[in-house]
């Protein structure tokens, strides 16, 4: 059996199982040979977690017993049904997994952008800091030597005054004589 005819099987039997509430079992639905082999389709319903397996049901044929599993849907087969089934839930699933390996490797290719640029990005930034400090430097040094020159021009303004004063005080006694 491929694998495409059992997920149909297994949604089959989910739909029925979801709608019936009952023994997947009494499907008229699904073939004899789904119900009765040991590989059967509640087997694999309670394998991956869609049902819960009860008590056998014994059927007395006259000449033969046949054992039936039977089975009631899980929560999990509830969610799985209500979003559109078995096929729905794998095609959900494949698309999880694509969209998962396309992250990997985009984180992939991120981290190794990453480990190439960080050499060049650190060298920039070192570079950029030292030609910062150096510029701070010569500001806070420029800023002192403007600072003692407007202090010190206040103090040469007025000695020039003062001189000029004691020059004109000097030139008149010259006079004089």
């Amino acid at each position: 059996m491929m694998l495409i005819d059992l997920d149909k099987k297994i949604d089959t039997a989910l739909n029925i199982l979801a709608e019936s509430k009952d023994c997947i079992s009494k499907s008229d639905d699904l073939e004899d040979e789904d119900i009765s082999r040991e590989n059967n389709i509640v087997n694999i319903l309670v394998e991956r977690g869609l049902a819960l397996r009860l008590k056998d049901t014994i059927y007395n044929l006259g000449y033969v017993e046949l054992e039936i599993p039977t089975c009631k849907i899980t929560a999990k087969g509830i969610e799985i049904h209500k979003k559109g089934g078995w096929l729905k839930h794998l095609e959900l699933e494949r698309i999880k997994s694509v969209r998962a390996e396309q992250k990997e490797i985009f984180d992939y290719n991120l981290s190794k952008w990453k480990s190439k640029t960080f050499w060049p990005i650190l060298i920039l930034g070192l570079f950029g800091g030292i030609y910062s400090a150096i510029d701070l430097y010569e500001k806070v040094i420029s800023k002192n030597l403007n600072h003692e020159q407007k202090v010190v021009q206040p103090y040469k303004s007025q000695l020039s005054e003062s001189d000029k004063l004691l020059n004109k005080e000097a030139k008149p006694s010259k006079k004089l004589k």
